[in-house]
């Protein structure tokens, strides 16, 4: 793969979790629109480079997905950029998978310069007691401490794979270097990326020769421990944010109030349950069928429209059980895909993660792109050992 590519990968995967900059002073607004214009920039320049192979066989269910969203505007009273909007996006992620489906997709990971992210992440750590930084640790750089956090769990994969082919005893040495990365997940207070870090911390040590699981079990606790702590400090508060927090109680009208479990997960889970519970509320067989259409499926949170923090029933909400089948299928597909090299499995792994992460985001895999391009990566890389076993590339 040349190094122009390599490296604007690189440059891409990095900048796609930053939404503001300390002492910038960039507008957030603006910001979004360079990093769109970076996006759409390096998805045509795939598209230029791969043109003569984009299209393969297990193109289909993306073919499918764009059709039933295409369909969507013909059938309900939904915004027509918004779709536009969303078809851009798919075809990116297509020509994304495609172009590194057609080569080796892991050199983009393997050549990755692990030692000098953990180095950043140690000093932005480091950083945290200043005011600003802190601030903006604390919001995801902009974006949200939730995506911020699932951005991180991208980097904590690539250092496992990385140093696992490079070091000796390169457990311990993984540990090392994903540290950085888990505590700023646990600064930002984003537990959802944290718990697709400490899942990818279990599998690489069931992969390591010890499999010394106390060792892992013990490192997760003292970060969390160790994080909030540190966390606290830099405030100068007796507390902070943290990965133990619960959203405050809401008043008579609250759907769990006579029910103390789900009113506490509710809370834990900051509403989630709430905003599905209410966006199926008036859901009848024909909306179960072809959906409420794209934009028009939402719940209720704090007395405001909420987006559904899940996206397979916001698929299923938005587009019925013909979108939700369609989109299983997309996600599916490497599953299908049987044997391979160890890269095969550890991509598998990273993929199902990032699918149970789903299960409470409303926009990643084909739409939050930027939480998510280690995916499609995986994705790829899979597709390319089930194209070299059936002998389509050499």
């Amino acid at each position: 793969m040349g190094w122009k590519i390599l490296t604007a990968t690189w440059v891409l995967l990095i900048a796609s979790g930053i939404y503001q900059i300390p002492f910038l002073g960039v507008p957030l607004a603006l910001f979004v629109i360079l990093k769109k214009i970076l996006f759409g920039v390096y998805g045509g320049v795939l598209y230029f480079l791969n043109r003569s192979k984009i299209w393969f066989s297990w193109g289909w269910p993306f073919v499918a997905w764009g059709l039933i969203n295409a369909a969507s505007w013909l059938m309900h009273d939904v915004s027509g950029l918004e779709i536009a909007y969303r078809l851009v996006q798919l075809l990116w992620v297509y020509a994304f998978a495609s172009f590194f489906a057609s080569r080796r997709a892991w050199d983009v990971l393997e050549k990755f310069p692990v030692k000098y992210f953990s180095l950043a992440c140690f000093l932005l750590v480091a950083a945290v007691w200043h005011p600003e930084i802190r601030e903006q640790v604390l919001n995801g750089f902009g974006g949200n401490r939730f995506g911020f956090s699932i951005w991180l769990s991208q980097f904590v994969f690539i250092v496992f794979l990385v140093v696992r082919r490079r070091e000796g005893d390169w457990f311990v040495s993984a540990l090392t270097y994903a540290a950085p990365i888990i505590l700023l997940q646990v600064l930002s207070a984003g537990r959802t990326g944290l718990l697709a870090s400490s899942l990818l911390v279990l599998y690489f040590c069931r992969e390591s020769e010890r499999r010394n699981y106390l060792l892992a079990i013990s490192y997760l606790l003292l970060i969390a421990v160790f994080g909030t702590w540190y966390g606290g400090a830099a405030a100068g508060v007796d507390s902070m944010q943290s990965i133990y927090r619960l959203t405050p109680q809401l008043g008579e009208d609250y759907i769990f109030m006579n029910s103390e479990f789900l009113s506490f997960l509710d809370r834990f889970l900051s509403y989630r349950l709430s905003i599905i519970v209410t966006a199926f509320s008036d859901f009848d067989f024909w909306d179960a069928i072809v959906g409420k259409g794209v934009g028009n499926f939402h719940g209720v949170m704090l007395s405001e429209t909420a987006e559904v923090h899940n996206i397979y029933l916001r698929a299923l909400g938005e587009l019925g059980l013909v979108g939700f089948v369609a989109l299983v299928s997309i996600f599916a597909l490497p599953f299908a895909f049987r044997g391979g090299p160890p890269e095969v499995r550890s991509s598998k792994v990273f993929m199902a993660i990032f699918l149970v992460v789903g299960a409470s985001h409303s926009d990643i895999l084909l739409t939050g792109i930027s939480t998510c391009m280690v995916f499609w990566i995986c994705y790829a890389e899979v597709m390319w050992h089930r194209s070299k076993s059936r002998g389509r590339i050499g």
